[in-house]
C-alpha cells in the first residue's frame, strides 16, 4: 500500500513539473510573438484551429495575401515572376501555442527575406543590353596642357558607431578575415543573442554594405560554401556560430573547434555572406 502510495506522489510531483514547464514556454513564446509584432521589419499572421495542421493551413493561406500585397507594392516586377505566394509562406518561421482547448499557429518572415526574393525574382531571365558602336571620329592631337595642382579635399570620416550586440570580450582568430570582418563576426558572440536580435544585426549590416547576402533555414545559400551560418537551439539562444566550409568543416567561432555543418541539421539558423 505505500509502495503505491509513494508512487502516485512521484506522479504528481512529475505532473506538477510538467505543468509549470509547459506555462513557461508559453509565457516565453508569447512574448516572442509580441516582439515580433512590435517590430516592423516582420510581416506575420496567426490563427486559430482545432488542430495545430488546421490553424497552420489557414495561417498559411493569410500570410500568403500579406506577401503578395507587399511585394506587388515594394517589387511589382519580382512579383509578377513568382508562381504561388502559398509556395513562400510555407516556408515562414513558426510559433504554436495552445489557445483555450485550441491550437493557435503564428507565422512570421522578414521583410528583407522577402525584398530579396523580389529582387532575386527581378533579375531572373533579365534582358540583355546590347552595345551600339559608335562611328569614331577622327584624332585630332590636341597639346597636353600643364595641370594646375589642386589641394586635395578634407574627407570628414563618419564616426564608428557600436553595432547591436556587439561584445569586445569576444575575440574571433580567424586568418582568412580582415579586422573588420572579425569585429562583424564578434558581434554574434554576445552570451544575450537570440535568433530575433542575430537578424535585426544581419539587417544593420546589410544596410551598411556589409553583408551581402542572407536568409533563413527556409531559404538557404545557392553557395553555401561561402556563407556564414547562426544556429540557434529551441530556445532561440545562439549556440553556434560557423565560418565557410575549410575542406568540409568550419571553424565554430563560440568555442574555437573546427566542426560540420551536419552536426546542427536540427537546429533554426540564419546564413549571410560578407562583401569582401
Amino acid at each position: 500500500m505505500k509502495k503505491n502510495e509513494n508512487i502516485s506522489v512521484r506522479f504528481l510531483f512529475q505532473l506538477l513539473l510538467l505543468c509549470i514547464a509547459s506555462a513557461t514556454w508559453a509565457q516565453d513564446a508569447s512574448k516572442q510573438i509580441n516582439e515580433i509584432k512590435r517590430n516592423e521589419a516582420y510581416l506575420f499572421e496567426e490563427a486559430t484551429a482545432a488542430t495545430t495542421k488546421e490553424a497552420r493551413e489557414l495561417a498559411v493561406v493569410k500570410l500568403a495575401k500579406v506577401l503578395a500585397d507587399y511585394m506587388k507594392e515594394n517589387n511589382p516586377e519580382g512579383a509578377n515572376k513568382l508562381d504561388d505566394f502559398k509556395d513562400l509562406a510555407e516556408g515562414a518561421e513558426e510559433i504554436v501555442t495552445d489557445r483555450g482547448s485550441q491550437k493557435r499557429v503564428f507565422l512570421y518572415f522578414s521583410k528583407h527575406d522577402i525584398d530579396e526574393t523580389a529582387e532575386e525574382a527581378s533579375e531572373t531571365d533579365a534582358p540583355e543590353t546590347q552595345e551600339t558602336e559608335e562611328p569614331m571620329e577622327p584624332i585630332v592631337q590636341q597639346p597636353t596642357p600643364t595641370p594646375t595642382p589642386k589641394p586635395e579635399p578634407v574627407v570628414k570620416q563618419p564616426e564608428k558607431t557600436k553595432p547591436i550586440g556587439s561584445d569586445p570580450s569576444k575575440s574571433v582568430s580567424d586568418d582568412s578575415l580582415a579586422e573588420w570582418q572579425k569585429r562583424l563576426i564578434s558581434s554574434f558572440l554576445s552570451d544575450d543573442l537570440t535568433l530575433l536580435t542575430a537578424k535585426d544585426l544581419v539587417n544593420t549590416y546589410r544596410i551598411e554594405n556589409k553583408i551581402k547576402r542572407y536568409g533563413s533555414k527556409s531559404n538557404p545559400p545557392a553557395q553555401a560554401g561561402k556563407a556564414f551560418f547562426v544556429f540557434v537551439d529551441g530556445t532561440d539562444k545562439v549556440v553556434a556560430v560557423l565560418g565557410r566550409d575549410t575542406g568540409g568543416q568550419r571553424l565554430n567561432y563560440v568555442n574555437g573547434n573546427y566542426e560540420n555543418i551536419s552536426d546542427y541539421d536540427t537546429y533554426n539558423f540564419i546564413w549571410f555572406t560578407l562583401n569582401n
